[in-house]
């Protein structure tokens, strides 16, 4: 396959499963990372390495230039390593999301995939679901999430088109 994919956040722990599965299927990657010394995976599979960052849009741009589509794995979510922390992982998810949005548009990607996460709505020892009634007092994980996130900006911008 000719289509050059693009995966930001190569040395994590998504795209260390991905990565070798889409070289193996045939299409050229590019793996998009802060610290190519620790791109191990990506390297042994055959995959082009770029440096990039997702707090810089022109590093960002130049990485993904010739991409066809790019796949934004990014995350800090705080694990068994120490590394990581809520905190950081909202930024990375409204201030980085929007600069990959942004660069992907510079670069002409015409396609994006954009991985997500979703926070669960604890309700004690009741399952919630999307007909559960929200708990109004502020202490769920949904709510302290949502209130940090005031630097979701996104939607205020301009609309692009990709594609």
């Amino acid at each position: 396959m000719s289509e050059r994919i693009a995966v930001l956040g190569a040395n994590g722990v998504y795209a260390r499963h991905l990565i070798p599965r889409l070289v193996a299927a045939g299409y050229n990657v590019r793996a998009l990372v802060r610290r190519p010394e620790a791109a191990g995976v990506a390297r042994a599979c055959g995959a082009e390495i770029a440096t990039a960052d997702i707090f810089d849009v022109g590093s960002l741009t130049a990485a993904l230039a010739g991409c066809d589509v790019g796949v934004n794995l990014a995350t800090s979510l705080p694990g068994p390593a120490g590394r990581g922390s809520f905190d950081a992982n909202d930024r990375v998810r409204s201030e980085g999301t929007a600069n990959w949005v942004s660069a992907c548009s510079q670069a002409g990607v015409k396609r994006v995939i954009q991985q997500s996460i979703g926070m669960v709505n604890a309700r004690g020892p009741e399952w919630s679901n999307e007909d559960s009634v929200a708990d109004a007092s502020g202490d769920s994980v949904a709510e302290k999430r949502s209130a940090r996130r005031s630097s979701w900006r996104i939607s205020s911008r301009p609309a692009h088109s990709i594609g």
